[in-house]
């Protein structure tokens, strides 16, 4: 599959090794990151990519479908954090928990 960028409210950036650029887009919102994501192993690797740019997160796997409980415990870790972005990666039902925890 090619790689594409489509940007909206908010922007998602598509594509095998995409995750290198992490750094660029998110050091330019804000300085830590809620990141939301599904698969094995990929939360380190977000993380080391984040710090490289300046960037802290607090990593938080979810796994199938999000349920109430999920988003509380995810709104008082990013709170807590003093988090001012959600960063998502992967596919599935994680996407639905990274819309009920970013404000507005």
């Amino acid at each position: 599959m090619r790689s594409f960028e489509f940007h909206s409210v908010p922007r998602v950036v598509f594509g095998r090794g995409e995750i290198r650029r992490l750094g660029e887009f998110t050091a330019a919102l804000g300085r830590s990151a809620m990141v939301v994501y599904n698969g094995g192993g990929v939360g380190e690797r977000i993380a080391a990519v984040l710090g490289a740019a300046g960037v802290e997160s607090v990593l938080r796997r979810q796994r199938g479908e999000p349920v109430v409980a999920d988003v509380d415990a995810a709104v008082e870790a990013a709170r807590t954090a003093g988090c001012d972005m959600v960063v998502g990666l992967g596919g599935g039902g994680f996407h639905c928990l990274c819309h009920e925890i970013t404000p507005g």
